[in-house]
């Protein structure tokens, strides 16, 4: 353990200030980077070449728009802000993602002038993913900081992604001058914030050191201006190594080292850091700490305070870390008041054998768009596709008239159906059985809308597809225990685009569904199709599947031993059976093996009609359930648990996210 006080710190910094800028930097395997309104491309650092959006690029599109260029651009101003590009009506850029994920999204705005327009006075909205990025935004020209750069956190879908800039009133306009988006680490950890909605960087503070830009090319700025009580003198920084990151993660994809190594120390008055926030706002608020002031682990605790409702005892080595000089973090969601600010507090507990309190870094981030916005058509592109749209829905027409034709012919060919009522006696047949060539041409206008789901839900839900919550897996994808934001456990099922279903598949398939409503059925909650996503989402079976029940040991595998008791004398044994046997077939372990859904059903009726069908019973065959001799030929179900439905405990992975009560 080594640090200085301030002023030598200063000093100190000054020597380790080219190390900070020599870390490797983030090559994302997902990346876009547009220079807006040019035609040539600016290098800014290592895999951060920022193209003209002028040029043809199949990755990206420019809606309706025009580009402008300043002409008198101010000493040692960056080429990627001589040039803007500015919108009179909504429009957009369009990037085809390749991967779904958490993506980090930077919008660079630097106002100028340029041959009577002003960008200063342009004042516009921006959206994406149906969430409100920027609203009534403004650049001013009195602001000294140029350029100015929103960064947003959004979960996004693999397909068409699209930011639309438009103009706040007829009279205005909007601009911007560069876009970035890329996909973060795999490690990056943010837990499940960016999945319930995106997240609009506020503050980035390296709290008791300099201005640092971090691998992911976030700028971290010195905690001064925000100082409101105290830590004037408290400035201490560590030159030894850093030690794992108590939470497992990688310590340069949280924060760069050069935060985790500096710090301000409360000893004897408490310290306090105020900040501008919106009112009645929820904010994501991510705190860093790293031991390297104390004696020795384990002897240092203190209180951490958020404006006037909320405090936390921090023990810096309750997250399971022995060694001293082990970054860490706490994430906390925090709503604002009235006020406008929220502030944070550091002080030294009266239990504590080492009587100080520090802190490292401090993130602010606002939720947005928590109200989904319907996002215009782009008119351009209507008028642009109106003839197209129009000759589809006539050759579409057409074939459709042809179907309706040959469906008619083949109806009066076909043979009569067995009734019903020979089926299954004086009820009715089950709504789920019925002649193939009904609905057959539904399309996705026709699907049960109160049932969709966004694709930032499902991930919310399961975690990002975390493998601990992987309940089942087959030929069709695989299936992932979830939960929620009400609570309600679901089971997610995602279908492998490699399994050869396809769209008109999946519709049919949630149209069905949702129709089924019964005790012995697992109820339909919900679908997703964003992207190229096929995805349904059932209640969670919280007392085990079917599949559990047969392979359970206290049953033994047989089948008599999980038969309702209020069955005793009133089944078949015949028709028990023949149920049996369907079981058995549906729980093949290859897809291959396994009937299909017209097969089942046929089955089952078969089986119906056994159990309507008077049987002489043998006097060895009792009449209930409890009485079934093991030598009668009822089927056996053997105890052959399968690999492709692994089941593990999930620990939560989420203890970092503290919800002020």
């Amino acid at each position: 353990m080594e640090f200085t006080l301030h002023p030598l710190f200063l000093l100190q910094f000054l020597l380790l200030l080219p190390l900070l800028s020599s870390s490797v930097s983030y090559n994302p395997s997902v990346k876009y980077f547009m220079n807006c309104g040019s035609d040539t491309n600016v290098d800014l650092e290592e895999y951060r070449t920022f193209v003209g959006d002028k040029n043809s690029n199949t990755y990206f599109s420019v809606g309706k728009s025009k580009s402008i260029k300043n002409e008198n651009p101010l000493p040692g101003t960056s080429p990627l802000y001589h040039t803007a590009r500015i919108y009179t009506k909504i429009s957009s850029y369009m990037l085809d993602i390749t991967q779904t994920g958490s993506y980090l999204v930077r919008l660079h705005f630097f106002p100028f002038s340029s041959k009577g327009t002003h960008l200063a006075d342009a004042l516009f909205k921006v959206s994406a993913s149906n969430f409100s990025l920027l609203t009534d935004f403004r650049v001013p020209n009195s602001t000294t900081e140029f350029p100015v750069i929103k960064e947003f956190f959004l979960t996004i879908a693999a397909g068409n992604f699209k930011i639309y800039f438009e103009p706040a009133e007829e009279t205005t306009y909007a601009f911007v001058n560069a876009i970035e988006a890329f996909l973060l680490p795999q490690n990056f950890s943010m837990d499940n914030s960016t999945i319930h909605g995106a997240l609009r960087t506020l503050y980035r503070i390296n709290v008791g050191g300099p201005e640092v830009n971090d691998t992911l090319w976030r700028n971290w700025v010195p905690d001064d201006g925000y100082l409101a009580f105290g830590g004037s003198d408290a400035n201490l920084s560590y030159s030894g190594k850093l030690h794992e990151a108590s939470q497992g993660l990688i310590v340069q994809e949280i924060a760069p080292e050069s935060v985790y190594i500096t710090c301000r120390e409360a000893s004897v008055e408490n310290i306090t850091w105020r900040f501008n926030v919106s009112k009645k706002a929820r904010h994501l608020v991510r705190l860093h700490f790293c031991d390297f002031i104390s004696d020795s682990p384990g002897t240092v605790k203190f209180d951490l305070y958020i404006s006037t409702n909320f405090s936390r005892e921090i023990d810096p080595y309750s997250k399971g870390a022995s060694d001293m000089a082990s970054p860490f973090f706490y994430d906390f969601v925090v709503p604002s008041d009235d006020s406008g600010y929220m502030s944070f507090s550091i002080a030294p507990r009266n239990n504590s054998i080492e009587k100080v309190a520090f802190l490292n870094g401090l993130e602010i981030m606002e939720f947005v768009g928590n109200t989904r916005i319907v996002v215009p058509v782009d008119e351009h592109e209507t008028k642009k596709h109106l003839a197209l749209i129009i000759g589809s829905a006539g050759g579409g027409a057409l074939v459709l008239v042809l179907i309706l034709l040959f469906s008619l012919c083949l109806r009066l060919k076909r043979p009569k159906p067995v009734k019903a009522e020979f089926l299954y006696g004086k009820g009715r047949s089950p709504s789920w059985i019925t002649e193939r060539t009904e609905n057959a041409s539904s399309n996705v206008t026709n699907l049960n809308l109160k049932l969709k789901m966004s694709l930032a839900e499902i991930l919310a839900a399961t975690h990002n597809f975390n493998p601990k919550l992987l309940i089942g897996e087959g030929g069709f994808g695989k299936v992932y225990k979830g939960t929620l934001e009400s609570g309600m456990k679901v089971a997610v099922k995602r279908s492998d685009s490699s399994h050869g279903q396809g769209l008109p598949e999946f519709q049919t398939e949630v149209m069905v569904l949702s129709k089924i409503q019964h005790r012995h059925l697992v109820s339909l909650v919900g679908y997703c199709d964003e992207g190229s996503e096929m995805i349904l989402v059932f209640e969670f079976m919280e007392k085990g599947t079917l599949r559990d029940h047969l392979y359970s040991k206290e049953g033994e595998g047989q089948l008599e031993k999980i038969i309702d008791p209020l069955l005793a004398g009133h089944i078949n044994l015949n028709s028990l059976r023949k149920f049996g046997e369907i079981v058995e077939k549906c729980l093949k372990p290859q897809g291959a093996d396994r009937p299909n859904m017209h097969d089942v059903c046929w089955d089952l009726e078969y089986a119906m009609q056994l159990q309507q069908t008077a049987v002489h019973r043998e006097a060895h065959e009792d009449t209930t359930i409890t009485g079934v001799s093991s030598d009668s030929a009822l089927p056996v179900m053997q105890n052959m648990r399968s690999n492709m439905f692994p089941v593990d405990d999930f620990s939560d992975t989420t203890d970092t996210v503290m919800y002020p009560n």
